[in-house]
């Protein structure tokens, strides 16, 4: 599968605390969820949290980037 536009994603990060080192999760508006483990890293089409999860609990905090 190729790497989708990420740029109208919602992006998310671990809240406690906010991730430093890049990992990101970004939710397509059509609720499928990417993956990206470092800043510089490909991402990759994620398989353990749906948008559900990162928009629904305190664990996860929506951010700029």
């Amino acid at each position: 599968m190729d790497t989708p536009d990420l740029t109208e994603a919602t992006i998310y990060a671990e809240a406690h605390p906010v991730s430093d080192t890049g990992e990101r999760w970004y939710v397509l508006p059509d609720g499928v969820v990417w993956y990206r483990r470092r800043a510089e890293a490909e991402p990759q089409l994620a398989t353990v949290l749906t948008a559900d999860t990162l928009a629904g609990r305190n664990t996860w905090v929506e951010v700029d980037n």
